[in-house]
């Protein structure tokens, strides 16, 4: 719970927009495109301003209504390549 916090803290427009779902069984695969500008603290690197644009997927597993087991996946070496690329900027 904690690392969402710091997300969102860290990327306080953050949207996502569902690109895909499936569902079969007992799971729910989720796939999301997300945008925001980084504006925080985010895996070591200051606040850069860059506009983030990347990738993730979630997967769960249910046992009735309650997750019992959850799969996250977000594209963050492109969000580190853009948060780089914008700071690379700044220094210029």
């Amino acid at each position: 719970m904690e690392a969402i916090k710091g997300f969102h803290a860290a990327i306080p427009d953050l949207k996502s927009e569902i690109r895909d779902m499936v569902g079969e069984g007992d799971r729910l695969v989720l796939r999301f495109n997300f945008t925001g500008t980084h504006q925080g603290e985010f895996l070591g690197f200051p606040s850069s301003g860059a506009k983030l644009h990347f990738e993730g997927m979630i997967m769960r597993r249910f046992e009735g209504e309650k997750v019992a087991e959850d799969w996250d996946y977000f594209d963050f070496p492109t969000v580190v390549s853009q948060i780089q690329d914008s700071l690379n900027t700044i220094k210029s």
